[in-house]
């Protein structure tokens, strides 16, 4: 998002992390890498369970 943000030329851009459910709710994600950018996310508890949560957010 960072480099979309830069190559438009955005200014006073806030992000966030929001998605789409049939509830309403708050979760946590689940990160397996100290990157910003980790893709093995998820908010669903265990489902790397060979995998350790580095960062909960």
């Amino acid at each position: 998002m960072e480099k979309l943000i830069e190559l438009n030329q955005f200014k006073n851009v806030d992000l966030y992390p929001v998605g789409i459910s049939t509830e309403v709710a708050v979760a946590s994600l689940n990160q397996y890498s100290i990157s910003n950018f980790d893709s093995s996310a998820s908010i669903i508890e265990g489902f790397r369970p060979n995998q350790k949560v580095v960062k909960k957010n």
